[in-house]
């Protein structure tokens, strides 16, 4: 499973314990760190050249020079109008069913804001959970048609727009495997016929399974299919 993570190009040397250095956030698929809270609503970007701090109370804070110390559970990231300390630990924000990698503390003066960040974590169980079909091979699914998939008592239960179909499944240690799918025999048109052909079939010959972090799930058939879908909440 890849993570979303910050990779870290420093450019001064370690200093007692504590690594402390002026950095540029770099990552092969996410060029930027996000975090959030509630109570008041807020929202953190870090990107390699700055950090930006939005809030509907207050206008947006943002800076451009800041350096970061990196210790044994998270991040601190320093600069004179604001500091972020990001603190690896699974964090929920008490609004959706996600749980998050980082806990987020935002200290601007006297304000302080807590949330969480770094990216969604696997689910620990897929069952009671749904999940809207996204993309079949890249093809984005029309926003109109009712795609999706449900888990639950062990079995999973879905359409693409066309057919309904269910099989067993079993989910463990972040991988999920499929029984046999069973579906209903109307004709289908394509490309809805086409993309509930590739679901079938990626569901009988699953060969990975991947939680990229943003609130997604991506199946992959042994034939280098791949089903792309986005948690409801």
């Amino acid at each position: 499973m890849k993570s979303p993570v910050l990779a870290l190009l420093l450019t001064s040397a370690l200093l007692s314990g504590c690594q402390t250095t002026t950095v540029a956030i770099q990552s092969a698929d996410q060029k930027e760190y996000k975090a959030h809270g509630t109570e008041p609503f807020w929202g953190l970007k870090i990107e390699k050249d700055s950090m930006t701090f939005s809030s509907p109370d207050q206008n947006d804070v943002r800076v451009t020079n800041f350096e970061i110390r990196i210790s044994s559970n998270g991040q601190q990231f320093i600069s004179p109008k604001m500091t972020v300390d990001t603190i690896h630990g699974n964090c929920s924000d008490g609004m959706s069913d996600w749980t998050f990698r980082d806990e987020v503390i935002v200290r601007m003066g006297d304000l302080e804001f807590k949330g969480c960040g770094g990216g969604i974590l696997a689910p620990e169980s897929l069952e009671g959970t749904s999940w809207r079909i996204a993309q079949i091979n890249g093809d984005a699914i029309a926003a109109d048609r009712e795609a999706a998939l449900a888990f639950g008592d062990g079995r999973v239960t879905g359409s693409v727009g066309c057919n309904r179909l269910g099989a067993d499944y079993k989910f463990a240690t972040g991988s999920v495997s499929f029984g046999p799918a069973i579906s209903t025999k109307m004709a289908c048109s394509d490309p809805v016929g086409k993309q509930e052909f590739t679901l079938v079939t990626v569901l009988g010959n699953l060969a990975s399974t991947e939680f990229p972090g943003d609130g997604s799930m991506v199946l992959t058939g042994r034939d280098g299919d791949k089903i792309v879908l986005m948690q409801s909440i």
